[in-house]
């Protein structure tokens, strides 16, 4: 995806009504971040991940996404926090 932006606003729920027009029932978003649902780390993250499922034929899918950097590189998640004179305020977990 473009941008974690595009798709928590937008993308995600395309998605999400695409799949339904096709027959899924239901679309969840996840977080690959291993981290207490209370923690700083969740605070942080979006949904990357995204369960549906579909009862007829009963099946799962489960999607992930990640966003397009500044060059080659891609990432689940990047957390970006007010940027400190000199810092770009954004990191990505590893």
């Amino acid at each position: 995806v473009p941008s974690e932006a595009a798709w928590s606003s937008t993308l995600r729920w395309l998605v999400d009504a695409q799949l339904r027009q096709r027959g899924w029932n239901a679309c969840f978003g996840r977080y690959s971040v291993d981290a207490s649902l209370d923690s700083f780390e969740i605070k942080l993250a979006r949904e990357d991940l995204m369960l549906c499922t579909r009862k007829n034929p009963e099946m799962v899918l489960d999607l992930a996404t990640y966003v397009r950097g500044n060059g080659p590189s891609v990432f689940a998640q990047r957390y970006c926090v007010p940027a400190l004179p000199g810092d770009s305020g954004c990191y990505i977990p590893r």
